[in-house]
């Protein structure tokens, strides 16, 4: 069973990164032993496979943001368990469609960092977590509409400068201009994530799949 994970070196003591060619390990409900019936479901009952977490902070997210989650099951790794209200943290991964994208890469293990693939779905089933369309806006227009105002401060130069100034002058509010229009566009690709939505993680299909 091949498992992609960081070790400590005895002798360093360092904790190694995960190679990144490592094949991720797949992560899986835990099974519940007879003990963890009680009072709880039935033993014959069919058990939910899914994973489920919640968002266990609020935070206004934008792309490559941390989010911190917390676990609502016992999770196994590699034959490890992680019990269930550990703290695991996502990456906002992208915003499309009115959906905020999140992906786990490694979870810290006994010690040992595991290279992981999950992807965060939202209670519809579907990838990512949904958010109104009403709070995104296209942006490619305000960028491009930045740069047409940039770029039409070269025509109204001042006759009397020289040809060198008034090239440079244009340049530069070209620039900032579309800079600003850049910054300002970044700045909308942001969204509110509230604590204690609920989430799934899910494997993604590069795992390595030992059961």
């Amino acid at each position: 069973m091949v498992q992609a994970k960081g070790t400590i070196d005895e002798e360093s003591r360092s904790v190694k990164v995960p190679a990144e060619d490592d094949k991720a390990s797949e992560v899986v409900k835990k099974v519940k032993t007879s003990s963890d019936y009680f009072n709880t479901l039935a033993k014959d009952a069919k058990e939910p496979k899914l994973i489920q977490a919640i968002i266990d902070e609020d935070i206004k997210a934008v792309d490559g943001s941390r989010v911190r989650l917390r676990l609502l099951d016992d999770i196994e790794i590699n034959e490890s368990v992680v019990k269930r209200g550990t703290y695991l943290y996502a990456t906002v991964s992208g915003f499309s469609s009115g959906r905020v994208k999140g992906t786990i890469g490694s979870i810290l293990v006994n010690d040992e960092l595991v290279k992981v693939s999950l992807s965060l779905y939202d209670t519809d089933g579907m990838e990512g977590l949904y958010v109104p369309n009403s709070q995104f806006r296209e942006t490619s227009k305000d960028v491009a509409s930045g740069a047409m105002s940039g770029s039409m401060s070269m025509n109204t130069g001042t006759y009397g400068n020289s040809l060198a100034q008034w090239g440079m002058q244009a340049v530069n509010n070209a620039y900032q201009k579309t800079s600003n229009a850049i910054s300002k566009a970044i700045k909308k690709n942001k969204v509110k994530l509230k604590y204690g939505t609920f989430v799934y993680l899910v494997n993604g299909r590069e795992t390595n799949n030992s059961r």
